[in-house]
């Protein structure tokens, strides 16, 4: 859980508070290839009480880095507890790091993340 009141913002899709994650995966299997995992990002459980939105980024603007946007979601309407909270899901490469963003669409606020 997290609470985004006070946090810095200026990276994600709108101006508000922020908080970053980092995934690293780990590597593929040997004779596996270059294999892809599923991941998924949500704060649809019952502690989130704002409307959030979720993002996975390959690289991360905050530390400098050249970052591109694989996935983003404002609003799943699957959550069951509202449809303010978002779940991204996206293949991500094995062994490569990428970043997860939860931001408020509309101010801050406490949330519950979850990462499988």
């Amino acid at each position: 859980t997290g609470n985004t009141a006070g946090a810095s913002s200026g990276y994600g899709q709108y101006a508000t508070a922020e908080h970053w994650y980092t995934i690293q995966l780990p590597p593929a299997a040997a004779g596996a290839g270059a294999s892809g995992m599923e991941v998924s990002v949500t704060t649809c459980g019952g502690g989130t009480s704002f409307d959030t939105t979720v993002a996975v980024y390959e690289g991360c603007p905050v530390f400098g880095e050249a970052s591109r946007r694989v996935a983003f979601n404002d609003d799943d309407y699957s959550c069951g507890v509202s449809v303010l909270q978002s779940t991204a899901a996206v293949t991500l490469e094995a062994g490569k790091t990428y970043y997860a963003l939860v931001q408020g669409r509309v101010g801050a606020g406490t949330y519950q993340v979850e990462m499988v």
